[in-house]
């Protein structure tokens, strides 16, 4: 602790990124994680976890081994409005304006062409890396887009490399080509504004969005979680 550091902020936790071998010297004599593990870090060495009475209720507190900090809100902070306007002005989709990274457009079907959505009916939404994904649950959204009409489900090529194995995947559940459709990641201003057109953001089971679900809701796209056991299962809730 040559610095004279009081209090350590750790942001990456057990995520292949980690300084937590350095927390194990105990450089500071408390020592935090926050955000980027979306778990208890397992070690004695980290003091505190940040939360709140949501994603880490206090009841749950006996499974971690840090002390909660419980925030009064969500303990997630976001810059969106900062960084990215809200495609919307008023936070409702209305018209069609301008948006650079986009153009203009007549109507919505030109619009949802050019994303590769379906020209009409209902659009439900994921936008999460794929390794977030379980089968039983991407079978639950097939059955949810079997039961509506003319509507499709669609999700990122996050990353590429699955996307033969998802859309194998989707057609072994049932779904067609339309049912289902998969789109290239693009810039967040793009992101949001596609975003914007979905009906529905939903969430998966047991490792919740984070980032991904601020995107969604910054987007305006309602959006629908289920709490579960798990800090990762209850991220997006919280928020």
């Amino acid at each position: 602790n040559a610095r004279g550091a009081h209090v350590l902020i750790d942001c990456n936790g057990q995520t292949g990124r980690e300084s937590l071998p350095a927390y194990a010297m105990r450089p500071a004599p408390i020592q935090v994680h926050y955000l980027g593990f979306p778990s208890t870090i397992g070690a004695t060495y980290i003091d505190h976890i940040v939360g709140d009475r949501v994603v880490s209720p206090p009841d749950l507190a006996s499974f971690y081994t840090e002390k909660l900090i419980v925030l009064p809100h969500t303990f997630q902070v976001t810059s969106h409005r900062d960084r990215n306007p809200h495609p919307w002005e008023d936070g409702r989709r209305y018209d069609y304006g301008d948006i650079t990274s986009v153009g203009v457009f007549e109507d919505e079907e030109e619009i949802r062409k050019y994303h590769g959505y379906n020209k009409e009916g209902p659009l439900l939404c994921n936008w999460n890396q794929h390794f977030k994904l379980d089968p039983e649950f991407f079978g639950v959204w097939a059955s949810i887009i079997q039961r509506v009409p003319n509507s499709s489900l669609v999700m990122l090529k996050y990353p590429e490399e699955s996307e033969p194995h998802l859309r194998r995947a989707a057609r072994k559940v049932g779904l067609n080509a339309k049912q289902f459709v998969m789109l290239p990641k693009a810039p967040l201003s793009e992101h949001l504004y596609r975003t914007s057109f979905c009906d529905l953001f939903i969430d998966n089971r047991e490792y919740n969005s984070g980032t991904t679900c601020t995107d969604a809701l910054w987007g305006a796209a309602p959006t629908i979680s289920m709490p579960r056991m798990k800090h990762a299962g209850r991220h997006a809730v919280s928020m």
